[in-house]
């Protein structure tokens, strides 16, 4: 799946990038997260509210 950033305000991410993720969870109160790498290269759990889908 692809997604793409839409926060602007996260480090180690850039608004409007689109990342490959690599693992898609449920997280704490049913939050969505997506596990992808980031600007510097590393995998990271991250909040899915930050992302659209624009590849399933």
């Amino acid at each position: 799946m692809k997604v793409k950033c839409i926060a602007d305000d996260r480090e180690n991410l850039t608004a409007g990038k689109v990342y490959e993720v690599t693992e898609c969870k449920e997280g704490i109160m049913q939050k969505i997260m997506y596990r992808l790498k980031d600007d510097r290269g590393e995998e990271y759990l991250y909040d899915g509210e930050n992302f659209e889908i624009v590849e399933e």
